[in-house]
C-alpha cells in the first residue's frame, strides 16, 4: 500500500511542541512498519528514513495550516506517489484533498482525523475560544 501523509505543521520554530508533527513521527513508522510505504509532505521531515518526504511551504499561522491548500502542489504530489491512501492530518484540508484527488485522476482513498479542535473548557466547565 501505497500512503501519502499530509502533514501540516502548525509550529515549525517548536517541532516538539506540534501535535501533528509528534503524531506523524510517530504513525509514520509504524506504518512502515507493518509494510505501508510511507511518503510525508511537510515543512520538515517527520518519521524515518524508509519514509520519503517531499518539503512544503510553512504556513503563516496555526489557522492557516487548516485552510491553505495549494491545489495545484496537492495534484502534483498525487500524481508523482501514485498513493492508495491520503491521510489529511488536519481534516479540515479533506475538501481540498478530494478536489485535488479527482483532479489528478486519483482513486485513493481519503483518511483524516482530528487532533486539536480550537476550544477548551474553563474551570466551571464553559466553552472557551481559543485566542487568534
Amino acid at each position: 500500500m501505497r500512503m501519502l501523509y499530509l502533514l501540516n505543521i502548525s509550529n515549525p520554530d517548536r517541532l516538539s511542541a506540534d501535535s501533528g508533527w509528534i503524531f506523524a513521527d510517530l504513525l509514520a513508522p509504524t506504518l512502515a512498519d507493518a509494510g505501508a510505504e510511507v511518503a510525508v509532505a511537510a515543512p520538515a521531515p517527520a518519521g524515518d528514513a524508509r519514509c520519503g518526504f517531499h518539503q512544503t511551504k510553512v504556513p503563516g499561522t496555526k489557522y492557516r495550516a487548516r485552510f491553505s491548500a495549494d491545489i495545484d502542489e496537492l495534484v502534483a504530489l498525487i500524481r508523482a506517489e501514485k498513493p492508495d491512501v491520503v491521510v489529511a492530518n488536519q481534516i479540515e484540508e479533506a475538501p481540498a484533498i478530494r478536489t485535488a484527488l479527482l483532479e489528478a485522476g486519483s482513486n485513493a482513498l481519503l483518511a483524516g482525523y482530528c487532533h486539536y479542535l480550537p476550544f477548551s473548557f474553563t474551570g466551571g466547565g464553559q466553552l472557551q475560544l481559543d485566542p487568534p
